[in-house]
């Protein structure tokens, strides 16, 4: 499932609208980091089994939109937003995880936008974007 910021990335791209059907708060994560974690989760020399939240950026939508339409200007008349807080758990704690693994990698907000934005782009101009999530 593609997370409504990502398919408004994904419209960016195209030069299309897009609405965000909620605001509040959720937590962003950089797809690059979370493999990086998984990787490093997997090459940890500890035995057993554990779990971790994985934490990204904890950011309400106005704030999303802000660093979108720093990227990318025309994300202003393109990319909308929603006011109601959708119920889900946005503030995990990752503590456990950065004490057993240490620090774990977080692209900045903007720079994972603009690095998705460039990649949506590239896949465009190659004719291989799937747009099959965005297409109503």
């Amino acid at each position: 499932m593609t997370s409504e910021p990502t398919k408004a990335i994904k419209c960016l791209a195209l030069g299309r609208e897009y609405r965000i059907t909620y605001g509040g708060w959720q937590d962003l994560q950089y797809v690059d980091d979370v493999a990086k974690i998984f990787v490093r989760c997997l090459e940890a020399p500890y035995q057993g089994a554990k779990s971790y939240n994985v934490r990204g950026h904890v950011v309400d939508q106005a704030t999303f939109h802000k660093a979108l339409c720093q990227v990318d200007p025309a994300a202003v008349k393109l990319i909308t937003f929603g006011d109601r807080q959708i119920a889900i758990a946005y503030d995990l704690d990752d503590a456990a995880l950065q004490r057993d693994l240490g620090p774990m990698p977080l692209t900045p907000l903007a720079d994972g936008i603009r690095l998705t934005l460039e990649h949506f782009k590239n896949l465009q101009a190659e004719g291989r974007l799937d747009t099959a999530d965005i297409d109503v």
